[in-house]
């Protein structure tokens, strides 16, 4: 009788499966084979029908089922004993699995927490305010988390299974890298780092060959620009700022365009547009106060990416590859996220999954009509892996990969807006995301939360489907499922036209075939 109620299952298990572990469900028990749980690093000594399991910490006896031929362990009861929390998800076969956070703390510079199983803390640092980010993966708040901070430290749910505590902070501390590593008992002093001054720049990460600089030098206190060198692929200028009298350049995409940089203690202008190279790259500068504002605008959009060194900066203009620049020729992937037994976030009765196979579907049909080859991921509500929805692009040789998604705090509902991922530090990626994003931000009605990078999500490896995409790729956020105001406007037929209208428009001014929206 038992057997006749088995059916195959999946576990989320805390931070460790980025694609779920195979299961078996019996009533409202889930047994996972043995040889899965290695990989959450439970020790296992079969002994006939029981076993002795290390795990988390403990040691447990539990009995054992076979199933299929393979022996299992009854996780949620040996959960219970670990102290974890699992649910399975509703309407599906997926257990999820966390560790609850039994205690935090963020008191005399020090940051300390115990929670029941292992989880992984990720730690990035913001500016206007400097502030330092701990996501811990894995982890949930419960009425029973002791909280003990300080006013200017806060925790919240970020997202299902993502705890956050943000804690304000006048410098960047140095982190060990082991205080990365899978933990139950965290603690860490907030020490500044030796001579850790880090500079206000868009990407600070590769270095490019020095180019002897062509342009002529000009007294101290004025800005000297000029062209370095230019390619088919991209274009360096060179500025060298002397004497400045306080303060970093500051940098600011306008729109995918126009690039605005604003240096301080600096009183110079242009008396006309000066044209860079043969790209028919244009500066200009005004004075506000005792800053000059430089803009450098671009035929068509372009990447940036800025180096800075003692005198000056570098800035090393992308112009990707767009082949004959028209929407037409080009085959696009589009992919409706979830599916199948996986809904996604889900809302007041309103799922993931549904939302972004409608915009999927949309979306395919407008690409289709300006003339573009188009396939879609699934069409219907069927389950694809990770894996598979980047290898149909790399199969049908695509030239963009668009994944549509619907968001969630997993908490109070209290966040809002549209966000475009890109795959860590590519710059062909970010320069479409800013393209498309602007696009969509004049007309969702709802908060624009900009272009991000997916590290900031996944630290190490960002999302599973750009990190595995071999062509530009995005993954797009279209509105909070569980914020009320962005629910009501998100399931609405005249948001998802207006949104997928603005995908399009997007790539067309990426590729050069339509100029942006005013």
């Amino acid at each position: 009788m038992a057997h006749a109620q088995t059916r195959l299952a999946e576990v989320l298990y805390t931070h460790h499966d980025e694609t779920p572990q195979k299961a078996f469900r019996v009533g409202d028990e889930c047994f996972v084979p043995v040889d899965s749980v290695h990989d959450w690093g439970w020790e296992v000594t079969v002994k006939d029908n029981s076993a002795d399991v290390k795990a988390e910490g403990q040691i447990l006896h539990v009995s054992l089922r076979s199933i299929l031929g393979k022996k299992s362990i009854p996780l949620r009861k040996a959960l219970e004993t670990l102290g974890g929390t699992s649910r399975w998800s509703m309407g599906t076969d997926t257990l999820e699995v966390l560790s609850d956070l039994k205690s935090i703390s963020v008191k005399g510079g020090k940051i300390d927490f115990e929670a029941t199983l292992g989880v992984k803390t990720n730690v990035f640092f913001t500016d206007s305010p400097s502030r330092m980010v701990f996501d811990i993966a894995g982890a949930k708040l419960g009425t029973k988390t002791v909280q003990d901070l300080t006013p200017d430290a806060k925790v919240t749910q970020y997202k299902p299974g993502v705890v956050r505590v943000v804690v304000e902070t006048k410098f960047v501390p140095e982190l060990p890298k082991d205080k990365l590593d899978e933990t139950r008992i965290f603690d860490f002093e907030i020490k500044a780092a030796p001579d850790l001054n880090p500079k206000p720049v868009v990407i600070p990460e590769v270095k490019i060959p020095d180019i002897p600089n062509t342009g002529q030098p000009l007294p101290p206190g004025q800005l000297n620009i000029g062209l370095q060198s230019e390619s088919p692929e991209s274009s360096v200028i060179r500025l060298d700022f002397r004497n400045l009298i306080h303060g970093d350049p500051s940098y600011k995409k306008l729109d995918p365009s126009t690039l605005e940089i604003r240096i301080g203690g600096l009183n110079q202008v242009l008396a006309e547009p000066l044209q860079l190279g043969l790209d028919g790259i244009v500066a200009t500068a005004r004075v506000e106060g005792s800053t000059t504002i430089l803009t450098l605008a671009f035929p068509r959009p372009m990447g940036a990416q800025v180096y800075p060194d003692a005198s000056g900066v570098q800035i090393q203009l992308l112009k990707p590859n767009i082949g004959d620049g028209k929407l037409s020729s080009k085959i696009i992937v589009v992919d409706p996220g979830h599916g199948g037994h996986d809904s996604g976030a889900h809302a007041a009765g309103v799922m993931e999954k549904d939302l972004n196979l409608a915009y999927g579907k949309l979306l395919a049909r407008k690409l289709a009509s300006e003339g573009a080859t188009v396939i879609l991921t699934r069409s219907t509500d069927v389950f694809i892996t990770l894996e598979d929805r980047p290898a149909i692009a790399a199969k049908a040789n695509a030239d963009f990969f668009i994944s549509c998604h619907t968001n969630s705090t997993g908490g109070n509902g209290g966040q809002s807006g549209a966000t475009t991922y890109y795959h860590m530090q590519n710059g062909t990626c970010r320069l479409l995301g800013e393209c498309i994003q602007s696009e969509i931000a004049k007309v969702s009605g709802i908060h624009d939360n900009g272009v991000k990078s997916d590290k900031v999500i996944y630290k190490d490896g960002g999302f599973s489907v750009l990190r595995n995409a071999k062509m530009p790729a995005l993954l797009l956020e279209m509105g909070f499922v569980d914020n009320g105001y962005d629910r009501k406007r998100i399931v609405t037929p005249a948001f998802q036209e207006a949104i997928t209208s603005a995908v399009v428009k997007g790539l067309k001014v990426y590729l050069g075939d339509a100029k942006p929206s005013k």
